[in-house]
């Protein structure tokens, strides 16, 4: 099994009706630690600790 079909078995229990793109972003942020040093804090704060927050979202 590869991240896709993980993700589109997941869609169905944790997706709540979400755009495929907001989807990802918060499946990703699901499985990355919290952030442990004043750096990535303020990189959560901005909503920029996810390395995925920062792409435009293409459809």
């Amino acid at each position: 099994m590869n991240f896709s079909d993980f993700a589109k078995m997941l869609y169905p229990h944790i997706g709540k009706g979400q755009e495929i793109p907001s989807y990802v972003l918060s499946l990703i942020d699901m499985v990355m630690e919290d952030p442990s040093n004043e750096l990535d804090i303020t990189a959560s704060e901005n909503d920029t600790y996810n390395p995925l927050s920062s792409l435009a979202q293409i459809y």
